[in-house]
């Protein structure tokens, strides 16, 4: 579940950056940026936590979550 904090506290972090209360356009943008080049990525995190919570399913057992 690490995996889904993390990509939960990046999700939350890009939208205070790019709140248009307190930022400039400018960091803004380049705070898009840097996220969409992080997406790749954090789609691929997403989708592992997918195939674990599908495994876990499929044994009968979510005792971690």
């Amino acid at each position: 579940m690490e995996v889904l904090n993390q990509v939960i506290n990046r999700l939350e972090g890009l939208q205070q950056e790019t709140s248009t209360v307190g930022n400039s356009a400018a960091s803004i943008i380049c705070e898009t940026g840097e996220f969409m080049r992080e997406l790749p990525g954090i789609i691929d995190q997403l989708k592992q936590v997918q195939v674990d919570l599908n495994t876990k399913k499929d044994h009968g057992g979510n005792h971690d979550l």
